[in-house]
């Protein structure tokens, strides 16, 4: 048999040079370039983030623009959503969206439509979310005249409640209608009696809108 040789390892070890660090002049270049990144990056994502929310908004009154021209009103023997009378409560009888929520005669989620006559209320029109609820702030211009406490609400992109207007009738009878969100500074500017066609730059403020026409 041939003798069994020894194997050797050897090991090795290699000292590392200590890492530098930053000296005050360096940290403060890299400071200052963060600082100028962020001048430059920030404002643009700011107005990305704007943009986006204000997108979501206009979907959101759009979608609600067409429920309620295109289902509710026929449905409703040409009515907006507004209470039933007698009024419940402190209730104003004003349009609210709460009644796309809510049976405005029975004020539950009883359907009352008659397929024959193709009238009466067939919602939910609107999926209620526990989280999205109305909240009076008169400061704001979230008045009682759109809504209660605690009503179901459709939010804009900024998280606050869409209010419903209804200034008047035109002079050919068709009803003057607009959906409007408080925008980015989350009060409500459009004065709730003024027709659309009226409407200027200072009454408007940030608010986005969507208005449309009835008969």
């Amino acid at each position: 048999m041939k003798s069994m040789m020894p194997v050797v390892v050897r090991y090795s070890w290699a000292l590392k040079s200590p890492r530098r660090g930053l000296t005050l002049a360096e940290l403060l270049l890299v400071v200052t370039i963060i600082s100028i990144l962020a001048t430059l990056i920030l404002p643009a994502v700011g107005n990305f983030l704007g943009e986006s929310r204000a997108d979501v908004t206009r979907v959101s009154l759009t979608r609600l623009r067409d429920v309620i021209a295109e289902t509710y009103w026929p449905d409703n023997r040409s009515t907006l959503p507004r209470p039933g009378l007698p009024l419940q409560g402190s209730r104003q009888n004003a349009p609210q969206l709460r009644y796309l929520f809510v049976n405005p005669q029975t004020e539950d989620t009883i359907v009352t439509f008659d397929p024959t006559a193709r009238l009466g209320w067939r919602g939910p029109y609107m999926v209620d979310r526990n989280d999205s609820l109305y909240t009076i702030n008169t400061a704001t211009g979230f008045t009682e005249q759109y809504g209660e406490n605690g009503d179901p609400a459709v939010l804009d992109g900024w998280g606050r409640a869409i209010v419903l207007q209804n200034p008047g009738t035109l002079s050919d009878g068709r009803q003057d209608v607009r959906l409007v969100s408080a925008g980015p500074d989350g009060i409500v500017n459009i004065p709730p009696t003024k027709l659309t066609a009226a409407l200027t730059t200072g009454d408007i403020g940030d608010d986005v809108f969507a208005s449309f026409e009835v008969r």
